[in-house]
């Protein structure tokens, strides 16, 4: 099962299928889609802070709200750079 806050419970395994979920899993990123925030000081980097959940220290990613059309897939690009980023890579530097 999977909640989303303000979408209610999904049972994952129903909607796709046996293999799509693992028994347990560690919480390692939070993406909060603001719906009215804007960027404040670089519109390439997302607002980064931490939160803490039952005495663990989970990164935080804060976005304005895009399209709906377009959520999954900035969801999924925001998960994807999270795990080079653990490892110090930065993709804007990068590129300079």
């Amino acid at each position: 099962m999977m909640q989303i806050h303000g979408c209610g419970l999904f049972n994952i395994k129903a909607l796709y299928g046996e293999k799509s979920s693992l028994p347990s899993s560690p919480l390692q990123l939070i993406i909060e889609l603001a719906p009215h925030i804007e960027f404040e000081i670089d519109p390439l980097q997302p607002s980064r802070s931490s939160t803490t959940l039952l005495g663990l220290q989970i990164p935080k990613i804060t976005i304005p709200l895009p399209s709906p059309r377009n959520l999954p897939l900035v969801i999924e690009l925001l998960v994807r750079k999270e795990i080079p980023n653990k490892s110090g890579y930065n993709a804007p530097i990068e590129t300079a």
